[in-house]
């Protein structure tokens, strides 16, 4: 769990990792598709999801026109808080 102990998602090393209230899932597809899990008072196991795992469909982009951009240069500021949806979005997005 992570040290703030919050339910959400990352992505790292080419894993999804899924905290929740029950422990830590983590989701594998290579070089070997597998699912473990681990709870606070067990052991990492291996499990079969029962949830569906697939990427969400995320309409294109369109390109700004350069009349609309403004380059102000950098701007130091703290990333706002990410909610659950937007980690889930970020972490499918992240390779």
């Amino acid at each position: 769990m992570p040290a703030d102990r919050s339910p959400g998602f990352r992505f790292k090393e080419g894993k999804l990792y899924i905290f929740n209230e029950d422990g830590v899932m983590i989701l594998e597809t290579w070089p070997v598709l597998r699912s473990l899990h681990k709870s606070e008072d067990r052991a990492w196991e291996e499990f079969t999801p029962t949830f569906r795992v697939v990427q969400p469909y995320r309409p294109r982009k369109a390109k700004p026109s350069p009349q609309l951009e403004l380059n102000l240069g950098m701007i130091a500021t703290k990333p706002p808080e990410l909610t659950r949806a937007q980690q889930r979005r970020r972490a499918f997005r992240e390779p």
